[in-house]
């Protein structure tokens, strides 16, 4: 009995669709708007950021930030913050992958969106997308946390395929698109890897991994 092919074509969105980081964008805007949080902010900056800038430490340096941008604001409060951010946030689109995004599901494969950004935020970007058609997002979710919020499942690394699978998307991939070492655990999940830069070729350690990885190189605006 042979198993039925990959039919997954799986992309990663900030930077591979979609120009900058809509998470990082949306804690930004969300601490600006109080004067109190830009200096709680500025205060955990240091640890925060540190803390990001590890893999297995991403999820509770994220959390502090969106703890920090979320405290004090209810579900409702908070929908309708990320609500208004979409609204005045212009995603600047990567038209070569959306292009490819739009193939895959033109041609009947089952697209999927999977990104770090929360799922609430990561939905009704792609909405704003203008797609034909509904790829399926698949993004980090959050949980209540001393009057705050914080990331629960922090869809990035590993991370994004065990998120992947509980949403029912299971390797091996038919392909898999995005721009960051991260993704690497995704990238190698698939049949074809594609990775997505401004530059002409992708990283050594991506390379070293995946020699078949097939490079789109981008405009830088």
């Amino acid at each position: 009995m042979t198993s039925a092919a990959p039919s997954f074509d799986v992309f990663d969105m900030d930077g591979t669709l979609v120009r900058g980081d809509s998470g990082a964008e949306l804690i930004r805007h969300l601490i600006g708007c109080q004067w109190w949080r830009r200096v709680l902010a500025t205060a955990i900056a240091p640890v925060g950021f540190s803390l990001m800038a590890i893999g297995a430490t991403r999820r509770i340096g994220v959390s502090i930030f969106f703890w920090i941008a979320t405290v004090g604001l209810s579900e409702l409060s908070l929908e309708l913050a990320i609500d208004a951010f979409v609204q005045s946030h212009r995603a600047h689109r990567i038209e070569p992958t959306i292009a490819a995004l739009q193939s895959s599901m033109d041609t009947g494969f089952e697209a999927v969106i999977a990104t770090g950004a929360f799922q609430a935020l990561a939905e009704r970007l792609v909405a704003g997308l203008q797609l034909r058609g509904a790829p399926r997002v698949v993004g980090s979710t959050v949980r209540r946390f001393a009057g705050g919020f914080v990331a629960n499942i922090q869809a990035n690394g590993p991370s994004k395929l065990r998120r992947l699978a509980e949403c029912g998307v299971h390797p091996p991939f038919r392909c898999a698109w995005s721009d960051s070492r991260s993704d690497l655990p995704l990238l190698c999940a698939a049949e074809e890897a594609h990775w997505v830069t401004i530059h002409e070729r992708a990283p050594r350690e991506v390379q070293a991994r995946l020699p078949g990885v097939i490079v789109h190189t981008i405009s830088r605006s």
